[in-house]
Formats: structure tokens, sequence, C-alpha cells
């Protein structure tokens, strides 16, 4: 078998259906990563694999967001309180839904209604989330 970016997907995806007795049985949530490796002299490709304790990606997203924004809350006015807080920017609706705690230009993690994820800076945040009152604590 060939691998590509398709097959990977692919793949990816019957990953995920074949480990949901394990997410039931164990009441975890298992994903792989999206860093893939692909070594084609050996035929062997290598990607993260994530267990997390809870019964749904909701759960964990909620509790990965709750463990970074700590990161954030002593340089910005956000808090846990935040999570999945819909703003409105260019006449579109957004949610926060997470932090890239690494990135250091564009670490917040939105989503739009269709669910498709953006990343950008607290900036930007600061536009679209007045009520957020997003500024730099000096």
């Amino acid at each position: 078998m060939k691998f590509d970016t398709k097959n990977f997907n692919q793949f990816r995806a019957d990953f995920s259906e074949a480990v949901k007795g394990l997410e039931e049985k164990y009441g975890v949530v298992i994903s792989m990563g999206n860093n893939i490796t692909y070594d084609k002299r050996a035929g062997i490709f290598t990607s993260k694999l994530e267990v997390v304790n809870g019964s749904s990606k909701e759960d964990v997203e909620k509790a990965k967001f709750e463990s970074d924004v700590e990161c954030f809350s002593s340089l910005y006015e956000v808090g846990k309180a935040d999570y999945r807080k819909a703003f409105t920017l260019k006449g579109k609706t957004y949610y926060l839904i997470g932090f890239k705690t690494r990135a250091r230009k564009t670490p917040c993690i939105i989503e739009d209604d269709n669910g498709k994820k953006y990343s950008c800076s607290f900036e930007v945040l600061g536009i679209g989330i007045r009520q957020f009152k997003v500024t730099v604590v000096k």
C-alpha cells in the first residue's frame, strides 16, 4: 500500500472507528495526532497517540481549555468561564475553544459555526470580544 495524504486521512478515520469500543469500555477519548512522519524506504509511518480521561471530545476539549487558560490569565483578562464564548468578527460568529500554549503570535483557537478551527492573536479577540476586555496587563 502506498501512503499519501488521502490514505493517512482514511487510516485516521478507520482508526477512530476501531477504537470506539476501547473508548466506551475505559471511559477515555483516543485520538491520533495530526503530525505524521513517513519513512518511504522502510515503509513505516509514526504518529502520536493520545488517550485522555473523559466521556466525550467536548469534555476533553473543555478540560484542556481550563488547564491552558491558566497560562494566559496572568497576562490577559481571560478565564475558565470564557470557554465557547461567542463573538462576532467581520459579521461571522466564532467561539473561543482553546489555546496553543507554545504559539507566541497566534495562541488562541477559535471555531466558526461550521466547526472549522482557526488560530488568532489576543489582539484579534480584543477586537471581536469586547465583553472579554482582553487587554495586556502591565
